[in-house]
Formats: structure tokens, sequence, C-alpha cells
């Protein structure tokens, strides 16, 4: 068997561990936000054992919930909408890349993914992918983290 190393060249490699520290670091972002919106004191370790455990997804549901209810009272929270949307685009373009297949096209040598779903009907598609697009995901994923940190953190105290 082939290792992964010699299988895709490391330039795709370097770009793919960006998407996943990216997405790391969006990650930290929402927790921190999740911890001020509930109005956690963020050195209390009863933030990190209510969010260590949640999927990202649930995360997200929490997030929208929390401005729905919280924008009367914090108008700034008003654009969260905007920023679900970006958030949203960052978690499709991880998810495209981090669960795909990946594999090197054996005419044209070009990387390409392949995706299954199986949800109603079996569908399965090939794309070729270029560096720009792992690049370009990354800064997707980096964007939505800024714009939550904005919304939540950087413009005042949300308590």
């Amino acid at each position: 068997m082939e290792a992964i190393q010699d299988f895709l060249p490391d330039d795709y490699l370097l770009e793919l561990g960006h998407i996943a520290v990216q997405w790391s670091f969006f990650e930290s972002v929402l927790d921190l936000c999740l911890t001020k919106l509930a109005n956690i004191d963020i050195y209390d370790p009863r933030s990190m054992i209510i969010f260590t455990h949640i999927t990202t997804p649930l995360k997200l549901d929490i997030f929208a919930a929390m401005c729905a209810e919280l924008e009367g009272n914090y108008p700034r929270l008003k654009t969260y909408k905007d920023v679900l949307i970006k958030i949203n685009a960052a978690k499709d373009a991880r998810n495209k890349f981090v669960h795909a297949k990946w594999g090197i096209h054996e005419k044209t040598s070009q990387v390409e993914i392949s995706r299954v779903s199986a949800h109603g009907k079996l569908k399965y598609s090939t794309e070729p992918i270029h560096l720009s697009k792992l690049r370009s995901a990354s800064e997707i994923i980096h964007q939505a983290a800024v714009a939550l940190h904005q919304l939540v953190i950087s413009s005042g105290d949300i308590s």
C-alpha cells in the first residue's frame, strides 16, 4: 500500500493542513463566543465542560438560538444571520475537502476528489482540484472565524 505522503503532492497536503488548522481556530472562536453569549466567565471551567463534547452543528444551533433570543437586548447581534451565512459557507468549504476521497487521475495526473452521497439515492461525483480551491476554502473558514469574533467579542462585552 502506498503511503499517503507519496500519494498526494506535498503542496496539497500542506493546504489541507491549513484547512484543518483554520477549522480548529474557528471552533475555538465558536466556543469562546458561546461562553460569552451564555454569560459564563471565560476562565470558568464549566464552559469547557459544557462545550467540549458538543458537536459543531449543535453548537451552531445553540449560537443561532442565543443570538435570536438576545438580539433585542444587544442590537449589534442583529447581524448574526449574515455571520451564519459565512459560517455555513466555511462549513461547506471544509466538508468538501475533509470528507472527500482523494486521488490522482491516472491519465491527466491531476489531483481530484470524489464525493459519494447516499441520501435517498446513491450519487457519485469526481472533480479536479487545484491548489487555489484549497487556499480559497482556508480563507473562507478564516473569514467566518473573524466575522464571528467581531460579532460577539470585538464589538464589546455581551454581558
